[in-house]
Formats: structure tokens, sequence, C-alpha cells
């Protein structure tokens, strides 16, 4: 059985579904280190310190790790963090490192990009692999010095046997809409607001907006529904499970998540496989799996009014558009399925051993 040490930020869902992932294959001996924090301990007074400690304490941990488990592959989630601290560890066993975002140097104008810039070269010299869940990845990575020859492309994907494919277009009496991305400014979730309570101004039909997830903005958006006088309209449901959300995107039929920056989006591709109508940021990462008005729609998130057009053109082009559900269902099951996917990545793990 092939053993892998993953570091990574174990309470993040990115990070959750990886080792339900490997786990699900009966094939990893799997253990996790994190110098992440709990919510409760990210909310106490002494939190960056509990950080710093955590960060300095993971290295005698994954020493300790070393000596008792052996693992044949150190997988390190994020290039410039966890990454970064499995290449130190280089001389015990095969280093694979994964992306995260779209780059993990973002945002590029932040005063520690340069800094973040070095140490993810640094991290892919020493690297055995590099993992990208798409194109758009890889160009940032090789942009940022990766060799080529080291790079495996392919999303992580999802678990299909938890996000069945819905039939609630079948009789629409209100149409659903759902956001399920935490709620930080880099989501523009107030863009989403905003329109939406156009369309309930204008009357165009019956809606209702359920926002799935928590973040640093739920009172001002909470405020912001209360103003526009949208609150009988939009439901905030906080933190979901993985079922809940599933349950959720089968009888919803638009998904709409407006980021200024993704990488492979695992919401897009959920929403995607239930079969909801996608309205998403037009980014090159989405644009590998949506085209524009034909499986969704790609939309300008700078300005407010093009977003709210488009939000028109999917309720006008309803029927149209849910042709390509079924089209949807395929494009995931095919390019992102968890289960096809993960056993590909043990098998280069594998290679990666025999050189």
């Amino acid at each position: 059985m092939l053993k892998i040490l993953l570091l990574a930020d174990k309470f993040h869902a990115n990070s959750l579904n990886f080792v339900e992932a490997f786990e699900n294959t009966l094939l990893v001996d799997l253990e996790v280190l994190t110098f992440d924090l709990k919510k409760s301990e990210k909310e106490s007074r002494f939190s960056h310190l509990r950080r710093v400690y955590a960060f300095v304490a993971i290295f005698f941990k994954i020493r300790i790790t070393l000596s008792k488990f052996k693992p044949d592959i150190i997988l390190g989630y994020r290039t410039t963090s966890y990454g970064f601290i499995a290449t130190r560890f280089h001389r015990h066993a095969k280093i694979v490192v994964a992306m995260q975002g779209v780059s993990d140097i973002f945002p590029f104008n932040n005063w520690a990009a340069p800094i973040k810039k070095r140490i993810q070269n640094q991290t892919f010299r020493r690297a055995s692999l590099i993992q990208a869940w798409g194109m758009t990845q890889q160009q940032n990575a090789l942009l940022n010095g990766a060799n080529p020859s080291k790079l495996l492309v392919m999303p992580r994907g999802i678990n299909l046997d938890n996000f069945s494919f819905g039939n609630q277009f079948d009789h629409i009496e209100t149409l659903n809409w759902i956001v399920s991305r935490s709620l930080s400014k880099e989501y523009n979730h107030e863009i989403i607001i905003r329109c939406f309570s156009k369309l309930i101004i204008n009357r165009v039909g019956k809606h209702h907006l359920y926002l799935a997830g928590e973040g640093p903005l739920h009172g001002y958006l909470t405020q912001l529904v209360v103003d526009l006088n949208i609150h009988k309209h939009v439901t905030f449901l906080g933190r979901i499970t993985n079922s809940e959300l599933s349950k959720l995107l089968t009888i919803s039929h638009i998904y709409v998540s407006l980021p200024v920056t993704e990488g492979v989006s695992a919401s897009l591709l959920e929403a995607m496989a239930c079969g909801c109508i996608p309205i998403v940021s037009d980014l090159p990462s989405n644009r590998e799996w949506i085209a524009h008005k034909k499986n969704g729609i790609l939309t300008k998130i700078k300005e407010e009014e093009l977003v709210f057009q488009d939000f028109q053109f999917v309720i006008e082009n309803l029927h149209v558009l849910t042709e390509s559900r079924i089209k949807n269902r395929e494009i995931v099951e095919l390019r992102a399925n968890q289960r096809t996917n993960t056993l590909a990545f043990i098998e280069e793990y594998k290679r990666l051993l025999s050189l």
C-alpha cells in the first residue's frame, strides 16, 4: 500500500476532499499534518501566536512522522506554504506539490508577491512532481519556472456519488438561484445580490436566492439584503454539509459564482454535475469548462450592468440553456471524476518511486 504524508490545511474543504479521495481508493495509507487552526482558535485573541507556534511545530511533527510512518510520498498542498515545507524533506521521500488557486502567488500586487514567487521557484526546483488542476494553472507554473516534464495536469475532480443529476427543471414555480462560495470580498456577493434585487424590483418572475457559506461579509450582506427590501427572497444558510449542498443543488436552477480569480472550481463542477445552469466570471480557468451562452454564461464582473444583463439573458433563454445540462454532466463525468483521476494520481506516484 502506498504511504502518503499529506501536508495541508486540515480544516479546508479542498483538503478534506483530497483526504476523502485517497481514502476511498483503499490503496493509500494516509497521514495528514497541518499548521492550520480550528475556527475557535482562529477567533481567539492569541490566534496569530498560535499560528506561528503551529508553523514551527509542524517541522518537528514531520520529523517524528518520517521516523514512524516512513512515507513513500510527501504531498504538499499549495506550493508557497506546505509545498515549500515538503521540499525541505526531499531526502526522505519523493516530493509532490499541488497548486491551489490559479496561482499560489495571488494577489500579484501584494507586497509579499515577490517573496512568494521566490519560494515557489525553489519549491518547483526541488519537487519531483507538480500537480496542476487545469491548463491555466499549468501556464502560470511554466511562467514561474516549473519544469514541463514535472507537470501533471488533471483536475482533482469531485465525488460524483455525492452529486447526482437533478430534475429541477421538470416543473418550475420559483426559479432558485444558488451561490456556494464563502462570504468573502473576492467572490463579489454584493454584485450578485444587487443584480438579483433588480429582478425582484422589475418583477421578472418568481425567484429565490440561496447563499451557502460563511465569511467576514455575512453581517454586511445580511444588512444589504434588508436595505434592498429583498429579505423575503434571500436565504443565508451558513456552512452546510456536502450532503445538504447536493440536495440544494438538485433543486436549484441557476448557479452563480463571480470570483476575481479562480483555479479549477470544485463548486462549479458540483453545480454542473447536478444540472444547474452556471453563471461564472469570465476567467481563463472557467473557459476550460464553460462556452459562453452555450452551456453557461461567462460574465464580466467589473460592470454590474453587464452582469445583470447576463442574468436576464439566462431567464429569457432558459429553455435553450436547459438543453446543455446533460452535456455538462457528461463533461464532469469524463474529465472530473474524482475516483478515476485519483487512481491516475496514484499510478503517477508509483511511477515516481520506480525512477
